[in-house]
């Protein structure tokens, strides 16, 4: 069902944007309404006792959100009282896929009729997100910039495929600083876009076969990794707002990067430098409204294999892309 459209200006002679990458947008609030709880008195800065209107759907010990104070309790005098409050507390718990620790402004006086938000929820909203598509049309294809690489050296070649690493776009990022959502503030609508991909192979045995590399998009046995930055001094200092990992945790049995979807393979010479385009491929991007997990839940990853027919070797795999930043 085509559901909106917006007409952007048909005629300049330059994009206004850096592409037509736009997002489609969900949101779930999971929140707590003031007006049905509020305090009927000032509990100043150290009361350990909060008065209020009506406390009866709250839990018998839990942390309440007033004003920019966190404030921990740990029981109820009938309807009208929270008891064993800890003022300025901070509130650990299950969010955005780990357990992380909050806090807020220091403690405060706090004027009746102020509401009272109930924080430490335990239920976990979900959203089916399935089916949903933005589609874009016109011309800007070519966005100059800056191309990045990523190389793994040394990596042990077997008859069994190895996975040299995966990359992806962060999930998101602010200021080129990139982050999981929540600890940063700007989805990342970028587009990865790629290059080529190259491997040079030394150190192979006295009848070696031919070398495969192969790139697997969203594996369906990867679960999570260890996800490192571009911009770090270690990988160069790049520009960029991609992620790569080689420390990977595959499901229970598995060792490296199964289909998936294979997106290219090639055959490499033994013992010498090869390289693929890529440049025909689809991009990689973010799904539509973020996530931190395997795709969907996640942005698009790309596993990539190396392997050798016959013997063994050493070998470095170099990857190319560009990024259309949204």
């Amino acid at each position: 069902m085509f559901a909106h459209r917006i007409k952007n200006n048909n005629v300049n002679t330059e994009a206004h944007m850096r592409s037509g990458n736009l997002p489609v947008r969900y949101s779930i609030d999971n929140d707590g309404n003031p007006a049905l709880c509020y305090l009927t008195a000032d509990p100043g800065t150290s009361t350990t006792t909060l008065n209020v209107n009506d406390n009866t759907y709250f839990p018998t010990a839990g942390t309440v959100y007033i004003d920019n104070e966190l404030i921990s309790y740990t029981g109820k005098n009938g309807t009208t009282q929270f008891t064993g409050c800890t003022r300025a507390a901070s509130l650990t718990q299950y969010a955005l896929g780990s357990t992380r620790t909050f806090n807020a402004g220091s403690a405060a006086a706090h004027s009746a009729a102020t509401g009272v938000i109930l924080v430490s929820n335990t239920c976990s909203p979900s959203l089916t997100h399935w089916g949903s598509a933005l589609i874009c049309d016109g011309l800007f294809d070519q966005d100059r910039g800056y191309i990045f690489n990523y190389q793994r050296t040394a990596v042990v070649v077997q008859t069994v495929p190895t996975t040299a690493f995966l990359i992806r776009l962060a999930p998101s990022v602010s200021n080129s600083q990139v982050g999981d959502l929540g600890s940063k503030d700007l989805l990342n609508r970028s587009q990865l876009l790629l290059k080529q991909i190259a491997v040079q192979t030394y150190g192979t045995s006295t009848t070696p076969g031919s070398i495969i590399v192969e790139g697997i998009l969203n594996p369906v046995n990867f679960v999570s990794a260890t996800w490192s930055p571009l911009n770090l001094t270690v990988q160069g200092g790049q520009p960029s707002l991609a992620q790569v990992a080689t420390n990977v945790t595959w499901t229970s049995g598995t060792t490296y990067a199964l289909p998936g979807e294979q997106v290219f393979a090639f055959s490499a010479t033994p013992g010498g430098d090869n390289n693929q385009e890529l440049n025909e491929l689809k991009e990689l991007t973010n799904n539509p409204f973020g996530g931190v997990g395997a795709y969907p839940n996640g942005p698009d990853v790309l596993a990539v294999n190396i392997k050798i027919v016959t013997g063994t070797a050493n070998g470095t795999v170099l990857l190319r892309w560009s990024e259309a930043q949204a």
